[in-house]
């Protein structure tokens, strides 16, 4: 079982997942926590969740993959010839410039 402790504006990962890898949870100073979406954690367990779109990741015309990233206010990245490195660029980008932002 994981377990976190957070405080207002701080940061905090989870144990590692089944999967190995840790989920880290933002709570901005209004006590909204934001994360990168996955079925890691019980959601309900935080308070009632929203859960809201950050980007796109879809094909274009010629068969390539971009993610848009719009919805954050961020870019459209790529083309990538591959879905998954469109998958791993839109992580990153959020990781990088969405995930720590409290004027979101």
């Amino acid at each position: 079982m994981a377990s976190w402790w957070i405080g207002r504006g701080e940061t905090s990962s989870a144990a590692p997942s089944r999967r190995g890898a840790a989920m880290e949870l933002v709570v901005d100073p209004g006590g909204t926590v934001r994360y990168i979406y996955a079925e890691d954690i019980d959601l309900a367990a935080l308070g009632s969740p929203v859960i809201t779109r950050a980007s796109h990741v879809e094909p274009n015309q010629n068969g390539s993959w971009t993610a848009d990233l719009s919805p954050v206010g961020g870019p459209i990245l790529g083309p990538y010839p591959l879905r998954s490195e469109a998958l791993a660029a839109e992580r990153r980008w959020l990781e990088a410039h969405w995930l720590g932002r409290c004027d979101v």
